[in-house]
């Protein structure tokens, strides 16, 4: 959390990030917030399904679905280029939309 407050401390700047890093992934509907919000948990529950399924009250097979279809929606490179920056829009976006 103390990365977040400090990647927060300039909001235009890390309302950007979050929209360059996680593209069509940052947009605020409600279906596409599920989808960014299950990936968030994968990722933090070391990219276990059973651990994120617990966590969000879900399916192990709902988190399978959800995670590939936030992975569809990603830039090309986001799940590759850098973990932390990927983790961290991830964070950012939560905070911002809820």
């Amino acid at each position: 959390m103390r990365l977040v407050a400090l990647a927060t401390a300039d909001p235009t700047h890390a309302h950007w990030f979050v929209h360059d890093l996680l593209g069509p992934l940052a947009s605020n509907s409600t279906r596409v917030g599920e989808l960014r919000e299950t990936l968030r948990v994968y990722l933090a529950e070391g990219r276990s399904l059973r651990a994120a399924a617990g966590r969000l009250h879900v399916a192990r097979n709902t988190v399978t679905y959800r995670v590939k279809r936030a992975q569809e929606l990603l830039p090309p490179t986001a799940l590759t280029d850098n973990a932390l920056e990927l983790r961290l829009a991830l964070e950012l976006a939560h905070s911002q939309f809820g």
